[in-house]
């Protein structure tokens, strides 16, 4: 009986152990940087997403829920992923419906145009984030070459080699990935030329095209929800223009909404020098336009709900405090002039805000004394010099420059600030060990973001 008992307590102690180890190694990647939207609709209540958008980066570059949810209070959630080729929309649209019933499901239809990821981690991405199921497994099985279907199924042999890439956000969750609607917020611009349709002509679809559309039309009859199809701007060969219009023929046959936004760059108002960060992705300046386009018609077509002041929807409150955010953080990091760079800094909320006054401050053209009144900070504490940590309009701490002492400030779980004065080290001050730029003479500034865990930005004058 002892021996039994020893057995069943070495298996369950392996089994924990493997679990453990698991969830450590295990993708946690569908849009790249660790951020995960099928993380992200683990971690939402059942029944709560009204509206879905599917597809590849076009889509989670091209659609912000958050647009939706603060104009209409619409639930929306971007179900994307790098790369989503038709069979991963299928069977990744079928993981979602275990838990959601969306009203509408818009599906990008750059699915059409390729068979075949060109990327390994695209297929990982797809393959790999959904837990196991009956459903991971035939999505494995209609993609992946039978005499690799078990390691894909299994995955331990794909993720086991993993811990040479580990990194923070394999230890701790990533928060976005659990408050995020599946958006990639990027406002980096490059300017591209025009991308409009310039073919009228059509191919037939393939077999394969016409039995996703096929499929996916017999989803949504059997599981009640109305689907539209649409194609986000993105720069198309003239071959894979024509394969789109075949498409749109068939879907006007069968009475499936149909919209291509390449077709209507000038109607919603996209400007090529400003909205895209490449030929075949819009950056969140695009996004929102066309995501307020997009919520127009489908506004004026079929009926949602405004969910907004539900506490049972906090997490598009969440994610719309996020865009908040970024967009801050992108206005302050584009402000070129120093008066209005502090002045927003001072005004900034959930912002931590370190403040170096080093070596001969004093002698600068600048009116540094006029930037630091902005945060309270007295004349007597200027001329001693130190640093200073600002956040929600009061100083935490000062430390004058002749404190020869160190201060450690967890800014949250996952970071620490470390501050200290040493004559003979310039970076005195630190981000998980990692040095902050700054100037020997002069004031420097570290910008941290509480709400998203991001050092925003660091500058130093003189």
């Amino acid at each position: 009986m002892k021996k039994l008992t020893r057995a069943v307590v070495f298996g369950i102690i392996v089994i924990f152990c493997i679990c453990h180890v698991y969830k450590i190694l295990s993708w946690k990647d569908t849009t790249g940087a660790y951020l995960s939207a099928t993380q992200q609709l683990y971690a939402t209540e059942d029944g709560l997403i009204d509206l879905v958008f599917m597809g590849s980066s076009h889509c989670y570059c091209g659609i912000n829920p958050s647009v939706l949810w603060d104009t209409y209070g619409i639930s929306a959630f971007d179900m994307a992923i790098s790369g989503q080729d038709k069979s991963s929309t299928y069977h990744t649209l079928k993981e979602l419906l275990k838990t959601q019933s969306p009203k509408v499901v818009c599906i990008d239809m750059w699915g059409l145009v390729f068979e075949e990821h060109g990327v390994e981690s695209n297929v990982y991405r797809n393959m790999l984030s959904m837990k196991t199921s009956a459903n991971s497994i035939d999505l494995v099985q209609s993609y992946i070459e039978k005499e690799e279907q078990a390691d894909y199924i299994l995955r331990w042999p794909i993720v086991h080699t993993r811990y040479r890439e580990l990194q923070t956000y394999d230890f701790v969750q990533n928060e976005l990935s659990i408050y995020g609607r599946g958006f990639f917020c990027n406002y980096h611009a490059t300017p591209v030329s025009g991308i409009a349709t310039s073919v009228q002509e059509s191919v037939p679809l393939s077999d394969s095209n016409k039995k996703w559309i096929d499929d996916l039309k017999q989803l949504s009859e059997e599981e009640g929800f109305t689907l539209v199809m649409f194609l986000a701007p993105n720069k198309l060969p003239e071959d894979e223009q024509m394969i789109i219009k075949g498409a749109e023929e068939y879907l006007e046959e069968l009475k499936i909404a149909c919209i291509n936004y390449n077709d209507l760059i000038e109607e919603v108002g996209f400007d090529y020098n400003t909205d895209f960060t490449d030929e075949s992705h819009l950056n969140t300046t695009g996004a929102n336009k066309l995501t307020s386009y997009f919520g127009e018609y489908l506004t004026a077509n079929y009926d949602f709900e405004d969910h907004r002041g539900d506490e049972a929807y906090y997490l598009w409150d969440e994610c719309s405090v996020y865009m908040e955010h970024k967009a801050y953080q992108e206005a302050l990091k584009s402000t070129k002039d120093a008066w209005q760079y502090f002045t927003k800094l001072a005004e900034s909320e959930d912002i931590t805000v370190i403040i170096s006054l080093d070596g001969t401050y004093q002698d600068s053209t600048l009116e540094l004394m006029g930037f630091t009144e902005l945060f309270g900070i007295p004349t007597s504490e200027y001329y001693l010099g130190g640093k200073w940590i600002y956040e929600n309009g009061e100083i935490l701490y000062y430390m004058n420059s002749g404190m020869m002492e160190e201060y450690n400030y967890d800014l949250n779980e996952r970071d620490t600030l470390r501050i200290w004065n040493q004559l003979d080290v310039l970076n005195r001050v630190q981000i998980n060990g990692e040095p902050m730029n700054g100037v020997y003479n002069g004031l420097s500034v570290t910008v941290y973001d509480k709400f998203t865990g991001e050092i925003v930005d660091q500058r130093g004058y003189f």
